[in-house]
């Protein structure tokens, strides 16, 4: 394992290195992998700001995570600094505020060096949709990542990144670049500041070098949030630790080396069967695109976003605007979800799809009831190549695996068993779980 943030901290505090050497360094780094188009923009700050941290450090005031550098998806808000969720309809747009977690991290004296790209509102698509262009992976293959954090870990641009895992976009872009992710329960971490495409679905996670992070990281960032109606606060599952892990297998390499893995360990392992995926798929889409249709109605270039010229009424303002500023996936998923939601569609769509979610929630619930967590394939679709795809909207059976937990609500961590491998694993617990995770997390990294 590459160091962690609390041994990074304590070098720092024993005056083993100064934040602006360090900074010096990932500013070469970034510039050096400008050709993967992970970075869209590097704070000017970033030198002030390691000046000021070196500073507490003389004082003995530095916090948790000095020493530490971040980047921050461009989906997430900080004070002054733009945000456009890789849409053109939002490149102009200047963040009013800080998100909540990521203000937390600064309080800690984490430093933020700049924005991660990311697919047009995060909407999985097999190709990078990004205002920005696309983004290669780390290995420097013909694939494109549907964001940047996975990229800027893997190549040491930073310590540790951040994104909203809406799509599984911070997970697969791990599995694409061999770094370990971590998506926290949801409601866990407050979502204010972070740009939605799907409210169900919106999760801060954090893309690392070290799985040990997973647990220093959420326990600054968690906690209620008033202003944040989903927010659970700190709750956590009280169940006692046990060495009981069940698992699925499609015929992953990845799963088959997880399993010896464990059992090395000294875990007590069983195979399972998932129920129907294909009602899955369908019931994700379905409650993805309503979501999307509901939560971009605001991007309409009168409440958010640029404006397109010579309208002469409120109908051409709306009409022209998405069609000059809003991507080929994101009309098809907006025009979709508003279908979806129409009153008379409502219960034959939405509210069905609500009830398969709940059945699998049973079920994985009973999973789970004895064990510590399921271990699911973590499969990207490889084919989504730099030179494009003609179908975007395609979510492969392979890849529903990735959409179960985030459907649920529960928290993942995912990681690379093999070197290389363009899939992972995620090790998948129950709602509240995070810190026993960690645990079957470190014991599984160990033993590979």
């Amino acid at each position: 394992m590459k160091t962690s943030l609390i041994e990074i901290n304590k070098k720092y505090l024993n005056n083993e290195f100064s934040l602006e050497e360090k900074a010096q360094q990932f500013l070469s780094e970034i510039k050096k992998n400008a050709d993967k188009n992970a970075v869209i923009e590097v704070f000017d700050d970033v030198l002030i700001n390691a000046k000021a941290v070196d500073e507490k450090r003389k004082n003995k005031t530095a916090g948790k995570l000095s020493g530490t550098f971040f980047m921050i998806e461009d989906s997430i808000m900080v004070k002054g600094r733009k945000m456009s969720h890789g849409s053109k309809v939002l490149e102009d747009f200047v963040s009013p505020f800080t998100s909540v977690a990521v203000q937390k991290l600064l309080d800690e004296d984490a430093i933020i060096l700049g924005r991660c790209n990311v697919n047009e509102f995060s909407y999985y698509a097999k190709n990078n949709t990004s205002n920005y262009g696309k983004v290669k992976n780390a290995y420097g293959e013909d694939l494109t990542c549907n964001s940047g954090v996975g990229v800027v870990v893997k190549n040491g641009l930073c310590d540790f990144a951040i994104g909203n895992d809406v799509c599984a976009n911070v997970r697969k872009s791990g599995a694409l670049n061999g770094v370990s992710s971590y998506r926290p329960t949801y409601g866990l971490v407050s979502r204010v500041g972070v740009s939605s495409l799907a409210s169900s679905f919106d999760t801060l996670s954090f893309a690392l070098s070290n799985e040990e992070d997973a647990k220093t990281l959420i326990d600054i960032v968690k906690g209620a949030d008033i202003k944040d109606m989903n927010s659970i606060g700190a709750k956590e599952e009280k169940k006692p630790f046990n060495k009981k892990i069940v698992y699925f297998n499609d015929g992953n390499k990845a799963i088959q080396k997880a399993v010896d893995s464990f059992k090395k360990a000294g875990y007590e392992i069983k195979e399972v069967t998932l129920p129907n995926l294909k009602a899955l798929n369908s019931a994700y889409q379905i409650m993805l695109s309503s979501e999307c249709g509901s939560n971009l109605s605001r991007i309409d270039g009168i409440k958010f976003g640029k404006r397109s010229d010579n309208c002469n009424d409120i109908e051409e303002v709306y009409r022209k605007t998405r069609t000059e500023f809003l991507g080929k996936p994101i009309k098809y998923l907006t025009i979709l979800g508003n279908y979806m939601i129409f009153t008379e569609n409502v219960c034959e769509f939405y509210s069905k799809s609500l009830d398969i979610k709940n059945q699998i929630r049973f079920y994985i619930d009973e999973i789970l009831e004895d064990a510590y967590a399921l271990v699911l394939p973590l499969n990207v679709d490889t084919n989504a190549k730099l030179d494009g795809v003609k179908d975007y909207y395609k979510l492969e059976d392979s890849e529903v695996y990735a959409v179960l937990p985030e459907m649920l609500g529960l928290p993942v961590v995912s990681l690379s068993t093999i070197n290389n491998g363009l899939s992972g694993v995620q090790l998948v617990g129950g709602k509240g779980s995070d810190d026993n995770l960690f645990n079957v997390a470190i014991d599984l990294k160990k033993s590979l």
